[in-house]
């Protein structure tokens, strides 16, 4: 569930007591699934601090679909190149 607040999680967590709160995201996550190897990938970026919330409900989203999730937050300008640690040849690219 996305967009919760902490009385929501209260009355999800009285009757499903593995409900997990995230309150950076705002999300509450009932992951039932066996554990398995996340899929690398998926990277989040941020272009400030305002955006963290967003990017962490993305992440927590990108996980439970078995992504492995990289997280970038308040890149600043100029600073636009951005290294894909999840490639083995190191994959740059530069935004400007």
């Amino acid at each position: 569930m996305t967009h919760a607040g902490p009385e929501a999680y209260q009355a999800v967590s009285a009757k499903i007591s593995d409900a997990v709160y995230n309150p950076v995201s705002r999300t509450i996550v009932v992951n039932r699934q066996p554990k398995s190897v996340l899929v690398p990938g998926v990277t989040v970026v941020t272009g400030g601090t305002a955006d963290i919330p967003v990017a962490e409900e993305a992440a927590v989203t990108a996980e439970l679909m078995g992504n492995k999730v990289d997280k970038i937050f308040d890149v600043e300008w100029p600073a636009c190149t951005v290294y894909s640690i999840n490639y083995p040849s190191y994959v740059r690219q530069r935004y400007w």
